[in-house]
């Protein structure tokens, strides 16, 4: 009796955790995803513009579900945190932070930010002389010439990056 209610439990659980996701589903169009900062796929649709069944429809429901079935992000980030505190494994680009949150960085990124992947001294002074040239010319023509430094995030905000002791080597993060 016991191990037929709880296999009742479990399916009704089960049926539940699959229907919930879809009622919640986005159906307007034209949404805008704010934590990945892009426009979320169209509905799909049965026929194209000339009337003609569309043979991509399948591929065009499973795009439009993936971006916008609900709970997504909140189901995306609870899948990521069970493959690394199951399983070790980091999907991407991606680490762990100082207050056990995910991150995101390449690994160009980190070695940038442990100084291992500086610019030759022949490339600065190409840089540098391509800038003057840019400057020259521009003021020659009457106008001004301004340059702007555009901080990388690891520049801003250091603390969320791995500690030297944390991070991958520079062996590893070519392997990569």
């Amino acid at each position: 009796m016991f191990h037929k209610i709880s296999q009742a439990m479990f399916s009704m659980l089960f049926i539940i955790m699959l229907i919930i996701p879809l009622l919640a589903t986005n159906l307007k169009e034209d949404v805008i995803s704010v934590e990945e900062n892009r426009k979320l796929a169209p509905m799909a649709e049965l026929y194209n513009e000339d009337g003609t069944l569309n043979t991509n429809f399948t591929s065009d429901f499973e795009t439009w579900i993936d971006d916008n079935i609900g709970f997504r992000s909140e189901l995306v980030a609870i899948s990521k945190k069970i493959m690394y505190s199951i399983f070790d494994i980091l999907s991407g680009d991606r680490y762990v932070g100082p207050n056990g949150e995910f991150n995101y960085a390449t690994p160009a990124m980190i070695a940038d930010y442990q100084h291992i992947n500086l610019y030759s001294e022949e490339y600065l002074k190409e840089y540098a002389d391509s800038l003057q040239y840019i400057s020259n010319y521009v003021e020659n023509k009457g106008a001004q010439f301004y340059y702007c430094q555009c901080w990388d995030k690891h520049s801003i905000y250091p603390e969320y990056f791995p500690k030297a002791e944390d991070s991958p080597t520079e062996r590893e993060l070519l392997r990569r």
